[in-house]
């Protein structure tokens, strides 16, 4: 596989911040120009009555706290937000899907990179899905909104495959089963994602809301397919970023760029970008706008969650612990210790977002 095609982990640290939720997320590119960006990894456009903008920032404060405690310890987000029958959902979902990974592990790493969007924003009983791009897998959430603090009622873990409608499933996550060049495949399948979520459940109930996709009222689909296939893709990612974590003189290449990456991430903290943007000569001009314009801070928490290897090189996919609205890429080209950084790519998932809705205004179809 090309990276440049012409036709084209580790779970992160966990640290519980205190905060300060906001209504609607900054896109990745702008947070650099602000101070007092939001961290919040919400990625839609939907406008909302003034009514339901009140339920939405209480709903969007509750959802954004649940995240950030997740990544510490997810038995104490249940705790705090979850309803008796929604926690024995995520019991199922510890024995079914971290099959070979600590569940503590495994939803730090998952909240960690992952994106919200809300369904049904109307409605008592609104649904907010968390996405993680990675992996191709939502974890849907069915939220009561009636009483003083939303509670989370019941939950689902289902493949992207399933909200997008594809004819077939794949083990391979959406955005590398194509040759595109990688880092505009993520954004666009995110965007797809994501607007088939708002699509399919734009306007449903805590009584119906399963009835929109045949896996999510089938229970044996969802232990026998469903299931299985996320295990597969979850533990996949994070098995590929154990071996490039730990990559040793088994495997110089990979560690060459392991040691590569992490000199990159310190230079960029050092606010040595201009240096940077020095070597990776492929850099397209409006990125390298944008990532002299990020703060040096930023790149203090950033992670490698996802890496790509081509003939032509090494793909590593950076993201701040904080903030999962968009992603980072280095591409780095030559043979072990000459490894070089040649191109640096933002992905702003927003941009993509609102990309892929000015270019395609016909909804997808609402096939079964």
């Amino acid at each position: 596989m090309k990276i440049f095609s012409s036709r084209s982990v580790r779970y992160l640290p966990v640290i519980l911040v205190v905060l300060a939720a906001f209504l609607f997320a900054a896109p990745f590119c702008q947070a650099a120009s602000s101070k007092k960006s939001s961290k919040e990894n919400r990625v839609s456009s939907a406008k909302i009555s003034k009514p339901d903008y009140v339920r939405m920032t209480r709903l969007l404060t509750s959802v954004n706290y649940f995240r950030q405690v997740c990544m510490r310890d997810y038995r104490d987000a249940l705790f705090l937000f979850a309803e008796d029958a929604a926690i024995q959902k995520f019991r199922i979902f510890d024995e079914k899907i971290w099959i070979q990974t600590a569940p503590l592990a495994g939803w730090s790493y998952f909240m960690s990179v992952s994106v919200h969007t809300v369904g049904s924003s109307g409605s008592n009983h609104p649904l907010v899905s968390f996405y993680n791009p990675w992996s191709d897998v939502f974890l849907l959430t069915v939220w009561d909104i009636a009483g003083e603090i939303p509670r989370i009622v019941d939950a689902e873990m289902i493949l992207g495959d399933w909200i997008r409608k594809d004819s077939v499933l794949s083990y391979t996550p959406a955005w590398l089963r194509s040759d595109l060049f990688k880092p505009a495949a993520l954004g666009m399948s995110l965007a797809e994602a994501v607007k088939s979520f708002e699509y399919t459940f734009s306007d449903v109930s805590a009584d119906n809301w399963r009835h929109k996709s045949i896996v999510l009222s089938d229970q044996r689909l969802l232990n026998d397919v469903n299931y299985p296939m996320i295990a597969v893709r979850l533990y996949s990612s994070l098995k590929a970023m154990d071996n490039f974590r730990f990559a040793g003189k088994n495997n110089p290449h990979m560690e060459s760029c392991r040691n590569k990456t992490i000199d990159t991430i310190k230079s960029a903290a050092q606010g040595r970008m201009t240096d940077l943007l020095q070597s990776a000569k492929e850099t397209l001009p409006a990125t390298k706008k944008i990532l002299r314009n990020m703060a040096p801070a930023q790149f203090q928490s950033m992670e490698a969650v996802a890496f790509v290897v081509g003939k032509d090189g090494f793909l590593v996919f950076l993201v701040p612990v904080y903030d999962a609205s968009g992603s980072i890429s280095l591409f780095f080209d030559g043979q072990s210790e000459e490894l070089r950084l040649k191109r640096m790519d933002v992905i702003d998932y927003n941009g993509f977002y609102k990309r892929g809705q000015s270019m395609n205004k016909t909804p997808p179809k609402n096939r079964k």
